[in-house]
């Protein structure tokens, strides 16, 4: 797992910000010790990089078929 990012604020009472960056990571688990009150998790994003389905590669093999077949019609 890599991880790139920020934690923290200068102010001990005010908001922190985290933003990080993991490849390879199967989920995130957040801690605090006995003494963080009124602590709270809010405004999380995250994006992950589509990945195609087998079926989105049969589609494409069909329909490219296809294409072929229409073409080679069109030729004779």
């Amino acid at each position: 797992m890599n991880y790139a990012g920020t934690v923290g604020n200068d102010n001990p009472n005010g908001p922190s910000s985290f933003n990080g960056s993991w490849t390879g990571a199967s989920g995130i688990r957040i801690e605090w010790e006995d003494n963080a009150y009124n602590v709270g998790i809010d405004n999380i994003t995250y994006s992950m990089a589509p990945v195609p389905e087998p079926e989105t590669y049969a589609m494409l093999i069909a329909g490219l078929a296809a294409l072929g077949v229409v073409a080679r019609r069109r030729k004779a």
